[in-house]
């Protein structure tokens, strides 16, 4: 289900959406089965960044891959 969220900084919205992923995750929603929507082309570039470098271990764990990144899955 979409959820919309308003936040005071974009620090505070990326770390709730890799949280949030991970949550997602840990219930049993495959990577393939989320998606982030962003109005601009560098919120998802951020965004991008900011799961690969806070799921890579979740993503790496659940693939056996050590390359993997989240925003492929």
């Amino acid at each position: 289900m979409p959820e919309l969220k308003r936040f005071s900084s974009e620090d505070g919205e990326l770390a709730y959406i890799v949280e949030r992923a991970k949550a997602l995750h840990g219930g049993g929603t495959a990577w393939k089965d989320m998606a982030v929507l962003v109005r601009y082309s560098r919120q998802g570039e951020r965004v991008a960044k900011a799961l690969e470098a806070g799921c890579r271990a979740v993503v790496c764990a659940s693939t056996g891959n050590t390359s993997a990144s989240a925003a492929a899955y």
